[in-house]
């Protein structure tokens, strides 16, 4: 992943945009638009259809500034709380620290992957 690409997922990828897919198309165009800053618009896309798509997406309803610049949301309780106290209590127990282990279940949880 390059550093424009992750920028921009950082920027917009917890937008609300009224669709899902406007928001990847909102982090793809921030994506290029940061990856070519010094051109113009036509010229930041890759190509007539991607420039198409940047104008239908910045016609759109529900494409506004403030849902463009609106703080993400609150996140998820599960994620917030820094050791789920079913698989970390036993090593509590024991004195050891659990942090670590309770950002790999943070991430098993989020992700789903086991």
């Amino acid at each position: 992943m390059d550093g424009a690409w992750q920028w921009a997922e950082e920027q917009w990828s917890t937008c609300d945009l009224g669709d899902r897919r406007r928001t990847r198309r909102a982090v793809a165009l921030g994506s290029r638009m940061a990856e070519h800053s010094d051109r113009s618009l036509p010229r930041q896309m890759a190509g007539m259809a991607d420039m198409k798509a940047a104008h239908r997406l910045l016609d759109s309803e529900g494409v506004t500034l403030e849902a463009l610049t609106a703080p993400p949301p609150p996140a998820a309780p599960h994620l917030t709380d820094p050791r789920p106290p079913d698989r970390c209590s036993a090593i509590e127990d024991k004195g050891e620290k659990c942090s670590c282990l309770s950002s790999v279940m943070d991430m098993e949880h989020a992700t789903g992957i086991r």
